[in-house]
């Protein structure tokens, strides 16, 4: 028998690890418009409760950012869906510490860009004239 085998407690994880869960937060997690115009960026510390089933049963923030980033942390975590544990027979409830990073650099808006072509009246009776292209750039609101 494993060594590993001898833990009587299993406790409830992410399908795929770490890497499969940052996928999943960067994927779905959509910046809060308050903390966009404000600026606001740091971690949401949170405690989760996951059944036996891998079900997520509730969510607590420990250590919050404010501007909407907390209420959408406690939306992600209860998306998830953890694997199922046999732990012998033993149904097992337990807590698990997440956290989550609000960054701006990975959620920049970005600029604007109009392109304006004008044409003489030449050139639309003949191939020859002159023609003028103008790009406008304007950068994001912030």
């Amino acid at each position: 028998m494993k060594k590993s085998d001898r833990k009587f407690l299993h406790r409830p994880e992410y399908p795929g690890g770490n890497e499969s869960f940052k996928a999943f937060i960067k994927e779905h997690l959509v910046y809060p418009k308050r903390a966009l115009e404000n600026n606001i960026q740091g971690t949401v510390y949170l405690q989760a409760e996951i059944n036996d089933e891998g079900e997520v049963l509730q969510v607590k923030v420990d250590n919050g950012i404010g501007f909407g980033c907390d209420e959408e942390a406690v939306r992600l975590v209860k998306m998830m869906h953890y694997g199922k544990v046999k732990n012998r027979g033993v149904r097992l409830k337990a807590w698990k510490k997440l956290r989550i990073n609000f960054r701006l650099d990975e959620h920049k808006p970005q600029g604007v860009s109009y392109n304006y072509s004008v044409k003489s009246d030449q050139e639309q009776k003949s191939a020859s004239g002159t023609s003028y292209q103008y790009t406008i750039q304007l950068p994001p609101k912030k």
